[in-house]
């Protein structure tokens, strides 16, 4: 999954950093990660496009709203939460939370 919308995870990676120093770093400290999918939708080099894959497309309600504030940042937000992957991303997501 992170190596499909590798391109516009690095935008929205760029646009937080830029706009908003520091603030993957707070993201990341209350990210829960979960070996298991991040295994699955990419691999531990990619770990931070991961987070931003799930708070983007399963979580973006845990976005900080100043962030969304940006219109480079939630017009990337909005594309990643949109795409034709992002269902198929939500309904793996929630076959892999059932099972366990």
């Amino acid at each position: 999954m992170v190596l499909s919308r590798y391109r516009s995870l690095g935008r929205l990676k760029a646009a937080i950093k830029t706009n908003f120093p520091g603030v993957l770093d707070q993201l990341w400290e209350h990210y829960v990660s979960d070996s298991i999918v991040e295994s699955v939708f990419g691999p531990p080099l990619f770990r931070k496009r991961a987070m931003l894959l799930y708070f983007s497309v399963l979580r973006p309600n845990y976005l900080p709203v100043y962030l969304l504030g940006k219109e480079d940042v939630s017009s990337l937000v909005i594309e990643l939460h949109s795409s034709s992957l992002a269902d198929f991303y939500r309904t793996y997501y929630a076959s892999w939370t059932e099972d366990r």
